[in-house]
């Protein structure tokens, strides 16, 4: 929580990565199945976004924050679905 306060100062923004994060992984990095990390994201979506090192929870977050600005809070449907600001 602690690294998101860091990188965002808009209250929506932390409140959508804080509920996605603990959605998709419970703030866990998890390795089950394809999807990797705290935003549980395929490797490949991972790179093309910039991603070099996958289970780094910082960069994870830096990268999801750059998805979700640029509009595509899509790339996590049921999670994003969820959060009410």
């Amino acid at each position: 929580d602690g690294i998101i306060d860091e990188k965002t100062a808009d209250p929506n923004e932390r409140l959508w990565l804080k509920s996605v994060m603990r959605c998709e992984s419970g703030c866990n990095a998890a390795n089950n199945g394809p999807h990797k990390g705290l935003f549980q994201f395929l490797p490949s979506t991972f790179e093309r976004y910039g991603g070099e090192n996958i289970f780094d929870g910082a960069e994870q977050i830096d990268i999801t924050l750059r998805i979700y600005r640029l509009g595509g809070s899509g790339q996590w449907p049921y999670c994003s679905s969820r959060v009410t600001f």
